[in-house]
């Protein structure tokens, strides 16, 4: 009874907990970042480094996403648009 128990509850559930910390552990500031935030992993550097503004990034892919956007047919809101630029 008690290995059944451990075979199929405890293993699972360790094995899940093991999963998630470890993860955890490795990308942590990715866990951390907030909506209007970005992570990302200078040439070089092993692991990620902190949290910082999405503004430059989100300006830079913008026209990449407006492509993107065509491509697929979707409609473009321009005064969304026009607020973020600005």
């Amino acid at each position: 009874m008690n290995a059944h128990l451990v075979m199929y509850v405890l293993l699972p559930v360790g094995f899940t907990l093991l999963i998630h910390i470890c993860l955890l552990v490795v990308n942590r500031r990715a866990y951390l970042q907030k909506p209007d935030e970005i992570v990302t992993r200078e040439p070089g550097n092993r692991l990620l480094g902190p949290p910082q503004d999405a503004g430059p990034e989100a300006r830079e892919d913008l026209p990449f996403a407006l492509l993107s956007q065509a491509a697929y047919k979707k409609p473009i809101d321009a005064q969304k648009i026009k607020e973020v630029r600005l």
